[in-house]
């Protein structure tokens, strides 16, 4: 079952079926205690591949996200900065679906406002970012998920 986080304005999904890779839905405007239970989870999935030796290839899906408060791109950045400090070898970079010109933008100033720590890559389709977040995990030798075609992935349903 994959691990929600949401509020009235927004949600997360983590879908980690398929680890190391962790397929992420962005939906909605996200706030501070979303973005926190996700990073804490996220956490939790850092320490697992840790333990088993593996990097971590991770899909962000934001194709129906809203642009998020200066408050919360504020936190994102701060806490990516935590992880990818305590995580370097992990987690590099983020692959994120985007296909608003607003929320590309607000995604370039994430990457600045981490002082470079978040690296994020955007794609125009789910499936071009799974292709290339599998190519990233076969690069670094680390175990590719079960065979699954991107073409055809859809997000679990939470319940």
């Amino acid at each position: 079952m994959p691990a929600q986080f949401s509020s009235s304005e927004g949600s997360i999904l983590l879908d980690e079926q398929h680890f190391p890779m962790i397929l992420q839905r962005w939906e909605g405007a996200v706030t501070v205690d979303v973005v926190r239970g996700h990073f804490e989870h996220s956490i939790a999935l850092l320490e697992r591949a840790r333990r088993e030796n593996v990097a971590v290839s991770v899909v962000l899906d934001a194709s129906d996200a809203a642009r998020p408060t200066s408050i919360v791109r504020k936190f994102i950045a701060d806490h990516a900065d935590e992880i990818a400090a305590q995580w370097p070898e992990l987690l590099r970079p983020t692959r994120v679906v985007i296909q608003s010109a607003p929320l590309r933008g607000v995604i370039t100033a994430l990457g600045w406002l981490s002082r470079g720590a978040l690296q994020l890559a955007s794609y125009p389709s789910r499936v071009s970012a799974i292709r290339a977040a599998i190519a990233h995990l076969e690069s670094v030798g680390s175990a590719t998920p079960e065979p699954f075609d991107p073409s055809t992935y859809e997000f679990p349903s939470p319940d």
